[in-house]
């Protein structure tokens, strides 16, 4: 994944200032709220300790670099929902809002690091949308210290591209629903008794599926693939 300077690229986020804007979300925000062509935000090389709410379509997040433009937030999904009336919108690293579409996350690293803090591998979002729809990973590394670090959960009609990417965390740490299509991937399973690593919700279309190519999974010895306590299909 190259990045040629000033080619399609709308705003620029810096820590140093030498962008537009110092955090990602002020960028975000400057998207006009009813944008219907592809704005591309760059992301320069540094720590971006936030949590980012995506509530407009059509937007990339690209990185400078994979391993050195981070986004890294602790948050566990429990504590999150006690405060906030039993809600997980705002729970995730990078939360994608109901109804957007066409979010494109490339050439970074995203984090929700709260189980190194304090201790705990229950769920911890790293990236979350319920009712989103077109979101795709490219090169980046998606890591939590708990659970269900990509949940992308549009069961109706939601679809999914991932490529090339690394995914690590607890159970079912790739957990889409709908239609979603992943390869020259690798998956890391933290932990040998999570009862999977990766988890399918097809339940309202028979013709959804989950789909792994040409990827590579490791982890834990004996860890576990997968599971299917709902309808699903995994290829």
């Amino acid at each position: 994944f190259n990045i040629v300077p000033g080619e399609n690229i709308d705003l620029v986020v810096a820590k140093d200032g030498t962008g537009n804007y110092y955090t990602i979300q002020s960028a975000i925000d400057a998207v006009d709220k009813n944008n219907s062509e592809m704005v591309t935000i760059l992301i320069k090389n540094g720590t971006y300790n936030e949590k980012l709410l995506i509530t407009k379509s059509n937007i990339t997040l690209v990185g400078e670099d994979r391993n050195k433009t981070q986004i890294i937030f602790a948050e566990l999904r429990s504590n999150w929902r006690k405060v906030n009336n039993d809600k997980d919108w705002g729970s995730a690293v990078i939360n994608i809002a109901d109804k957007v579409t066409n979010i494109t996350i490339a050439n970074l690293t995203v984090y929700n690091n709260y189980g190194s803090l304090y201790g705990s591998n229950d769920h911890q979002f790293a990236i979350r949308g319920h009712d989103a729809d077109k979101i795709i990973l490219i090169n980046c590394n998606i890591k939590a210290d708990g659970g269900d670090t990509v949940s992308l959960w549009n069961t109706e009609y939601g679809k999914y591209y991932h490529y090339n990417c690394y995914f690590e965390g607890f159970v079912d740490f790739v957990c889409p629903r709908g239609w979603c299509y992943i390869t020259d991937s690798k998956f890391y399973q933290r932990s040998s008794s999570a009862s999977a690593s990766i988890w399918h919700d097809g339940s309202l279309n028979e013709n959804s599926k989950l789909v792994i190519k040409n990827s590579y999974f490791d982890g834990e010895p004996e860890f576990v693939l997968g599971r299917n306590h709902r309808d699903g299909q995994f290829f």
